[in-house]
């Protein structure tokens, strides 16, 4: 027995040595983000960064960057080939960008070759650059990282706080689903950072409007379970700041298909962080902030979820929720019906400990 499971063992290490690609390891490049720039209806600009890592223990990288026009990203990358000194690999591309005006244009057209390749990664990064993609990638920040690893930085680990998640796969699933829009985060370039400013909304593939920081924070109180983030609540006078501790939406349809009413239950529970010149010391005072946050959110929300009905996108896909809920759906006659069902928020919060003393 053991005879036999040695030479199993000794075979599939013999099998799987002779599969590796020598290539992937120290004589490649790997593209660690690409951007895309619109030239016009059949060409965009492509900028790669791909870092060469020169020999020794712990190298610092090199900043290398390629920038092509082509037709595709495909053809963007075979581009770039003519001017690296090493094969280029995109196996570790964490970041896909693209400009704002090419999203105007639509994106399913640059999205079809990240949805085919089985090199990318699932969780690959995509977001929308208020400007140049190019000059984005191609600047030198303060922090002194590279433009990919502060991107992916930014997006994984701060812009999850405070907006859902936007990898690879949820943006492929908004475009081929039915009763979805996307929506991406938008990064901008200062002087000498990266920041996020707000979430694109899309129509089908089309970038066709946006929503600021702060609205930011409030569309994902409406999309998914949530655990982080601020509010801030005006309160007698006073700017009180609030500590998200959990929040969860829940869809409620009533009424027949082609008349029908939705319900958001938001349960939200908070603590304060900040009430500078306030002394909220008594239960009474609590429950009187509580309905001033309960308020301040449902007018907000509602006027989000009736501008998304005006602009006929449904980033908040509820006609993929409404099409679990009713039985024998028609999907024909929802493009005419989610504009005009009555959509209303109900708040209920909770505010735990106060965190303050007098």
């Amino acid at each position: 027995m053991k005879k036999v499971l040695f030479w199993t063992i000794f075979v599939l290490v013999i099998v799987f040595s002779q599969s590796i690609d020598p290539s992937i390891l120290e004589d490649t490049q790997l593209i660690t983000a690409l951007g895309l720039d619109y030239v016009d209806e059949q060409m965009v600009k492509g900028t790669a960064t791909a870092p060469l890592y020169p020999p020794g223990q712990d190298p610092k990288p090199i900043p290398v960057h390629f920038t092509a026009t082509a037709r595709t990203p495909q053809i963007a990358v075979q581009e770039f080939q003519r001017e690296s000194q090493r094969p280029l690999r995109v196996g570790r591309m964490e970041v896909y960008l693209f400009s704002k005006e090419l999203a105007k244009h639509g994106i399913r057209k640059v999205m079809d070759p990240a949805e085919r390749s089985p090199q990318l990664g699932r969780d690959l990064q995509v977001a929308l650059v208020d400007g140049s993609a190019e000059k984005m990638l191609v600047s030198s920040y303060r922090n002194g990282e590279m433009p990919s690893s502060y991107i992916m930085d930014l997006l994984e680990k701060n812009v999850k706080t405070l907006a859902p998640s936007t990898e690879l796969h949820n943006l492929m699933n908004q475009l081929d689903g039915f009763g979805q829009d996307p929506f991406l985060p938008i990064l901008e370039q200062t002087e000498e950072h990266i920041r996020f400013t707000g979430l694109a909304i899309f129509k089908d593939d089309q970038y066709i409007d946006e929503l600021s920081f702060r609205e930011s924070y409030l569309f994902r109180v409406l999309f998914e379970r949530s655990t982080r983030g601020y509010y801030e609540v005006s309160y007698k006078g006073h700017y009180v700041a609030l500590m998200n501790v959990a929040s969860k939406p829940d869809y409620q349809f009533n009424g027949p298909q082609e008349r029908p009413r939705l319900t958001i239950q938001l349960s939200v529970e908070g603590r304060l962080s900040d009430a500078a010149g306030l002394h909220l010391d008594n239960h009474g005072e609590i429950k009187e902030l509580e309905q001033a946050w309960a308020r301040e959110i449902k007018k907000k929300t509602e006027r989000l979820t009736k501008h998304f009905q005006e602009l006929g996108a449904d980033p908040l896909a509820i006609g993929s929720k409404a099409r679990s809920h009713y039985r024998s759906f028609n999907e024909a006659k929802w493009e005419g019906t989610y504009p005009t069902i009555p959509i209303e928020v109900r708040v209920d919060t909770t505010i735990q400990n106060t965190g303050l003393t007098r």
